[in-house]
């Protein structure tokens, strides 16, 4: 009987639409995830923990500069198409004279910016510069297009490109070892041409999608009837990507790049622990947001945690106990050093991941002042705490500056919604 019982909760569970889309995406973004890995497993072995640190320290600065320039345009994408569907072309419109703009702007300001200012990452050339300005401007279109995608629930699609986009990339990066041609600037050039293809599919996904022809509707002022909502979450996400990246942006500065190397096969390989919640989160977003009440709204989130903390615990142990075997079998010896700071972020990592839901609660019920003050507060915590330990402690203190700080971000967070959920005001 118990049996029977229990076949028939996982069939009524997995009948859900929500279940299906969730399972759907996690197999889809598993084969994704599985192939960019392999891709960044062969990048890091064919340029050594010295060149390997300089490009993470690149990307890292690209998804800093990717969401500094963004303005939060893709956050208002996916709130204002999921609201209504009808403002789809005022909004896909302003995308595009935004991309124009960027695009145009960067041209001209590249070379004094390069050459008056110091480029953050140390010893890169002006090609560098360039290929990092460039793959800004492209994570920033991949991101908006992706986001209207999102607004209209078209997970499949979205999944199906940003997998081919991950493809393109790595079958660009094999080619390149293959043929002798890998460097730097040739591992920027793949990311930046997987980008731009899966951000071409997206848009043409979007404008297949709507129900009504597409037609350009250039409307600036539209950007300012949502600046209270996007101009939140964009300063908050900023926040987050500060606390999750610049770890890495001063270790190649005070360390080195072969410390970089080093840390950031550690936090490539605990980032896998971040996918599950943030594809389930993303999905979430439109059911949190459709909530009547802030009450409804997050015990949607805490059902949704329920499900989720027993196999994250489960990969967090196994993660913890086997990180010096994962590192030695993907990567070699040459990276040894990094089971040290993997065994401490995984736990850094399990903080995160609860963060996440409780971040995207935070977003829908309108990212209050409090969620942006305290995510810039701890944000400006863990540069501080990281600029003291790094040069004392090396890459294992910095490793345990984000436990710390993530443990801290998750708590407030948790405690805010909770707060907000009894209609109270957070801190």
């Amino acid at each position: 009987m118990g049996f029977k019982k229990l076949q028939s909760y996982i069939e009524r569970l997995l009948n859900q639409p929500v279940v299906k889309t969730i399972i759907e995406s996690t197999v889809v973004r598993g084969i994704g995830l599985s192939v960019a890995f392999f891709g960044q497993v062969y990048l890091a072995r064919r340029l050594g923990p010295e060149i390997r640190g300089t490009y993470s320290a690149i990307v890292a600065l690209v998804a800093i500069g990717a969401q500094v320039l963004s303005f939060g345009l893709q956050n208002t994408n996916t709130y204002v198409i999921a609201k209504d569907l009808s403002k789809f072309n005022r909004l896909f419109s302003l995308n595009i004279g935004f991309l124009l703009v960027l695009t145009l702007g960067g041209t001209v300001i590249a070379y004094p910016l390069w050459r008056y200012l110091s480029f953050p990452v140390e010893n890169a050339g002006f090609s560098t510069s360039i290929y990092t300005l460039l793959l800004i401007i492209a994570t920033i279109a991949f991101w908006l297009m992706g986001q209207l995608l999102l607004g209209l629930s078209q997970f499949r699609d979205f999944n199906l490109f940003e997998l081919i986009s991950k493809f393109v990339t790595v079958i660009a990066v094999c080619f390149l070892g293959f043929s002798g041609l890998l460097s730097l600037n040739s591992a920027l050039l793949s990311s930046l041409l997987g980008l731009a293809i899966g951000g071409v599919f997206f848009a043409y996904s979007a404008l297949k999608r709507m129900p009504t022809k597409f037609e350009f509707h250039f409307d600036l002022s539209f950007i300012f009837d949502q600046i209270g909502y996007s101009g939140r979450v964009y300063l908050s996400m900023i926040a987050t990507l500060l606390l999750v990246k610049i770890d890495i942006l001063i270790i190649e500065r005070m360390l080195g790049g072969f410390s970089a190397g080093i840390y950031s096969v550690a936090s490539s390989l605990c980032d896998l622990l971040l996918v599950l919640p943030s594809l389930i989160a993303a999905i979430l977003f439109p059911k949190i947001r459709d909530s009547k009440t802030t009450e409804e709204a997050f015990q949607k989130v805490i059902k949704a945690l329920r499900y989720y903390l027993v196999p994250l615990l489960l990969g967090i142990t196994v993660f913890f106990f086997i990180s010096g075997e994962i590192v030695r079998m993907l990567y070699g010896e040459d990276y040894a050093a990094a089971a040290a700071p993997m065994r401490i972020l995984t736990w850094a990592a399990f903080f995160m991941s609860i963060n996440n839901y409780f971040s995207v609660y935070l977003s829908c019920v309108g990212s209050p002042w409090s969620y942006v003050f305290t995510g810039f507060a701890i944000s400006l915590l863990n540069l501080i705490l990281n600029i003291y330990v790094a040069e004392r402690w090396g890459i294992v203190g910095v490793a345990f500056v984000s436990l710390v700080t993530y443990f801290m971000a998750t708590a407030i967070n948790f405690f805010n919604s909770y707060r907000i959920s009894l209609k109270k005001a957070a801190l």
